[in-house]
């Protein structure tokens, strides 16, 4: 089943990318050809091999043309990406020589100064996308100055911690979503686990470690807070598969930084996750709405290999997994969404990953989204 469903999938990417011309990681070419080149390399198809490579570089040269700065369709988002190909070998090129352009732009951009929200001047894209040029690079050099930027970046998270950050962006959202305060919530969840990701990234390359592992206990704090004593949502209230994927944004987030992290909260957060709606094959449509389908996937099957003994997350999995199919099943006469986020590619990965039996290694982009 799953199989004819991942080829029809893969064939509409190939005859109808040209149905839009964003270049983006999340709606546009990238997430399209994200998805072609793991289906190319699990099945040996050539054909959606090529055109992965065709959209990827249209979408280079679109984000060049266009200069946008959101990791969404910007040059660093798709920078970020041919370094994860290289990293993964999904492609055999010569990054530093690609991405040299690339490496200028975002240098250049770090020394421009950020607005108080930190993603909206491209901070943590720019940043997420030097750590991944850090592992791609050949050149000690070139890792030398990209240790060198990052630590500019450290620089300015610490700052902006000093003057207050979290509490202005958590009040900022409070006031613009004053009529939602679960929307605010998420808001506010979904920027401060982004920071406290980036954080995680940088660790393990050893620069300035004191300062951030300082930044992380301190982010940690304000995610443990968002979660045990702001959470919007009680027992028997509405909830929607959004405010459930940044719960688990959360909790991935705090993961990645090591048990220690997570205090309290490990079993704290099941108990919230438990007070939302059920999600069974048949009450799957109660999580409302349709946000970001494929990546709640992807955060409760990690959910559910880190905590091998529980049912609770694979059986989660499987039900958004059934419902996203049901839902790309019903669009397919139509002209549906192409990209990563709520469309065919997103859906892709979720079924190439359950075909295969293999964990897809996307998850950077689940906490990216935050910029």
């Amino acid at each position: 089943m799953y199989a004819n469903t991942l080829q029809q999938l893969a064939a509409i990417l190939q005859t109808r990318h040209n149905f839009t011309e964003e270049p983006g990681l999340l709606y546009g070419h990238t997430g399209m050809s994200l998805f072609l080149f793991y289906y190319a390399a699990q099945t040996g198809n050539k054909t959606a091999g090529d055109t992965a490579q065709e959209l990827l570089l249209s979408a280079y040269k679109e984000a060049v043309k266009k200069d946008k700065r959101d990791v969404r369709h910007d040059i660093p988002g798709i920078g970020w990406f041919f370094s994860h190909l290289v990293r993964y070998r999904l492609i055999e090129i010569d990054a530093d020589e690609l991405l040299d352009s690339v490496d200028t732009f975002v240098f250049d951009g770090i020394q421009h100064r950020f607005s108080h929200v930190l993603g909206a001047g491209g901070l943590l894209s720019k940043g997420s996308y030097l750590v991944a040029r850090y592992h791609s690079t050949t050149s000690g050099y070139k890792k030398v100055m990209i240790s060198e930027v990052i630590a500019s970046v450290v620089d300015e998270i610490k700052t902006k911690f000093r003057q207050g950050w979290p509490d202005t962006i958590g009040k900022t959202y409070d006031r613009y979503y004053s009529n939602s305060p679960l929307v605010a919530w998420q808001h506010k969840t979904n920027s401060i686990a982004a920071v406290f990701y980036f954080l995680t990234t940088v660790t393990p390359l050893q620069i300035y470690l004191p300062i951030v592992r300082r930044l992380m206990e301190e982010t940690a704090g304000y995610l443990r807070n968002l979660c045990l004593r702001e959470y919007p949502i009680t027992a028997g209230q509405d909830a929607t598969r959004s405010s459930y994927t940044s719960l688990l944004r959360i909790y991935h987030a705090l993961h990645t930084g090591g048990n220690n992290y997570l205090g309290d909260l490990d079993e704290t957060l099941i108990t919230k996750l438990e007070q939302l709606p059920p999600a069974d094959k048949n009450t799957a449509p109660a999580l409302k709405g349709s946000y970001q389908p494929a990546m709640l996937y992807k955060l409760l099957s990690m959910m559910a290999i880190r905590q091998p003994d529980s049912n609770q997350w694979k059986e989660l999995a499987i039900a958004v997994q059934e419902q996203q199919l049901l839902q790309i099943r019903k669009q397919l006469p139509t002209v549906p969404n192409l990209g990563l986020q709520q469309g065919i590619a997103g859906t892709g990965l979720v079924l190439l990953e359950a075909l295969t039996a293999q964990p897809i290694p996307w998850e950077d982009v689940l906490l990216l989204q935050g910029d």
